[in-house]
């Protein structure tokens, strides 16, 4: 139980290390953006004309993407009952009308978030100094200031504070450990920094390419082959349950879907004629619409016994289609002879490549594989051997320091090795006195 309560802790301090950096490192690239920003972009000065207070209405996509919409207060109403299976969260927020007149260029009136100024309070008249884009001038942020600083000081606080509990379950880790586990742990630390950059860089040059093609060619490709293998069962069923036929193109005509996303995995969504597609989008211009392009084919055919029958084929692409009048092989369902399959030759042809370059990974995978066996014992024997002898040092030390003969180490650093000498000799630790070995 103490040894998987140790586990678990060096797992979470090395998760919470990976999420600090990431944390850290993602608050200095926005410094160093907006920094940049900040130097080659021009000011001028805005003037505030308006202060309202408005509602920014979002509902969330996915996980960690959503939409936002700012509209008046009043018609929060409207916009639920325009989408009403949509989560909408509402918050209040500052709306500050501002007018600036870039030099050369048109004036420029718009709507900003008090963020967006890096202020908390304006007032109406009031000058700010701003920053725009002079291919965009209406993309402008505030200076950097107070509140600019102490939004970004919480992000770095943030990384530190994740920091700090990385090295507090890093410091219970090590308070889990019995005396020689500590022995054991610091041989394996002094083992891993034993390397050099050559041995690190040889060590990366021989095993990566071995685990690519030994390893990951050999699985992924046993994968790629199940799932062609499923994809060429599923045409060789359809094929035994279906009767070809030659059907004739009716009519074709292009249909448009317009659809919204409400959740990570769901949408709602709705067809219309292409020419009505703006008119939808302006009933609820509040969502993030997302258009696709179909082309629907009528076609005409007889069954085996002579009858008639009328069927249509939705299809994605818009530019490879046939043309009223042409006539297409099919295969139809003798139960239900209004569905049916367009033939594909091509398909076939593709999973017969798909399956030989499988074939080709798989046997590429299975000659690498040993190579890649024997390069990986041969480094965890040399990392076994490198470990053992440093736990040898460290022990020796530890028992030295526990007679006297060797004086602890400061902390921080690593304690003192002792010089290689031959057997029986005399090892000089640097101290003034002489221990045998």
């Amino acid at each position: 139980m103490r040894h998987r309560v140790f586990r678990a802790l060096r797992s979470l301090s090395g998760a919470l290390t990976g999420i600090a950096a990431i944390v850290i490192l993602g608050s200095l690239f926005i410094t160093g953006m907006e920094t940049y920003d900040w130097m080659r972009l021009p000011t001028t000065t805005a003037t505030v004309q308006s202060v309202a207070t408005k509602c920014a209405m979002s509902y969330k996509i996915g996980k960690s993407t959503g939409k936002r919409t700012v509209v008046d207060c009043a018609d929060v109403r409207a916009v639920r009952s325009k989408a009403p299976d949509l989560d909408w969260t509402v918050k209040r927020t500052e709306i500050a009308t501002i007018l600036f007149h870039p030099p050369g260029g048109k004036l420029v009136v718009g709507d900003y978030p008090l963020t967006r100024l890096n202020k908390t309070h304006v007032e109406v008249g009031e000058a700010l100094t701003i920053s725009y884009r002079p291919w965009r001038p209406e993309a402008i942020k505030g200076p950097p200031n107070a509140v600019w600083l102490f939004h970004m000081l919480k992000l770095y606080g943030l990384g530190g504070a994740i920091l700090v509990g990385a090295w507090v379950a890093r410091r219970l880790a090590a308070w889990l450990l019995t005396d020689e586990e500590r022995l054991v742990v610091e041989a394996i630390k002094r083992a891993r920094t034993s390397f050099g950059w050559g041995e690190r860089l040889t060590s990366v040059a021989m095993i990566l390419p071995l685990f690519f093609f030994g390893r990951i060619a050999l699985y992924g490709a046993v994968l790629v082959m199940i799932l062609a293998g499923g994809a060429y069962g599923l045409m060789a069923w359809s094929d035994s349950a279906t009767v070809p036929a030659t059907a004739t193109v009716t009519g074709v005509h292009e249909i448009c879907t317009l659809s919204y996303k409400t959740g990570k995995f769901s949408s709602h969504e709705k067809t219309v004629a292409c020419s009505d597609i703006a008119a939808e989008k302006a009933r609820v211009p509040e969502v993030q619409w997302r258009t696709a392009k179909k082309t629907e084919v009528s076609l005409a055919f007889q069954s085996v016994d002579g009858v008639g029958h009328t069927a249509k084929k939705t299809r994605r692409s818009t530019s490879d289609v046939p043309s009223p009048g042409d006539r297409i092989a099919i295969r139809y369902f003798p139960s239900n002879p209004s569905s049916i399959l367009l033939v594909n030759t091509g398909l076939m042809r593709s999973l017969q490549w798909i399956f030989g370059i499988a074939a080709v990974f798989f046997i590429a995978g299975l000659l690498l594989r040993p190579l890649l066996k024997g390069a990986e014992r041969w480094e965890a024997a040399d990392f076994r051997e490198r470990t053992e002898r440093e736990l040898a040092t460290v022990i020796m030390d530890k028992a030295l320091q526990d007679v006297g003969f060797l004086k602890p180490a400061a902390a921080g650093s690593p304690p003192p090795r002792p010089s290689a000498t031959p057997r029986g000799g005399v090892a000089r630790h640097g101290f003034g006195r002489r221990a045998s070995v």
